[in-house]
């Protein structure tokens, strides 16, 4: 009996362990959303409380439930969390996952957010010129190794968009070295009229040398 007992001991351990670390969705704030208050000039809920009450993995998702009024901004540099701003900040390290849209303010917005990267993830609303952010929409989660990523979230985010260069002017002559095309002795850069006068020239004279071989003999 006393083996029996410590196996199941055992597998009620290992099934509550393995559940610990399940992958996991959070809904940020709860059933409060991320959400700001104008009148009150305050966020809805205390949002670093609620991250305070959680624990976070690699793999699991925050789920922001929120409209067109307020962006989500998530960040891995802490001085852009602090300034309540990323105009400044990297491409590598910080993120836009959704835009304020004046178009369709109260158009309700749910996104998902995975958490793929260990240690320090700050989150934060920069609407109305960052005023959400400094006065409560934010917060900032620690992520720990958990199960680890799964496959689907093993992929690079892709490279950074870059520029086209600017099209070579079209210059044909530019590209085509000297003499590249003419025969030997002729300069591809002469006139048409220089080649065709040279021509002539040289017809005429053999001519009149022909001319003259004929008249030679009956002068003497």
């Amino acid at each position: 009996m006393e083996v029996l007992w410590t196996a199941v001991a055992l597998a009620v351990i290992c099934y509550n362990a393995g559940e610990a670390h399940a992958y996991q969705n959070y809904t940020v704030g709860g059933a409060s959303g991320w959400f700001f208050d104008a009148q009150k000039n305050a966020s809805v809920t205390d949002y670093t409380k609620w991250a305070s009450s959680q624990t976070f993995g690699l793999g699991d998702y925050l789920i922001f439930n929120t409209n067109g009024n307020h962006s989500v901004i998530q960040t891995y540099n802490m001085t852009t969390y602090k300034n309540c701003n990323f105009d400044d900040a990297e491409d590598s390290d910080t993120f836009v996952w959704t835009a304020v849209d004046p178009l369709k303010p109260n158009t309700r917005v749910r996104v998902s957010v995975p958490l793929t990267i260990k240690g320090a993830n700050y989150f934060f609303s920069s609407a109305m010129d960052g005023i959400e952010c400094v006065n409560g929409l934010k917060f900032e989660v620690k992520v720990g190794a958990g199960q680890g990523l799964p496959s689907s979230l093993m992929h690079p985010p892709p490279p950074p968009y870059l520029e086209p260069s600017p099209a070579p002017a079209d210059d044909s002559a530019a590209n085509i070295p000297r003499d590249a095309t003419a025969p030997p002795g002729i300069d591809n850069n002469n006139s048409g009229s220089e080649i065709t006068n040279s021509a002539v020239l040289s017809a005429f004279l053999l001519q009149f040398f022909f001319s003259l071989a004929l008249l030679l003999p009956n002068l003497y």
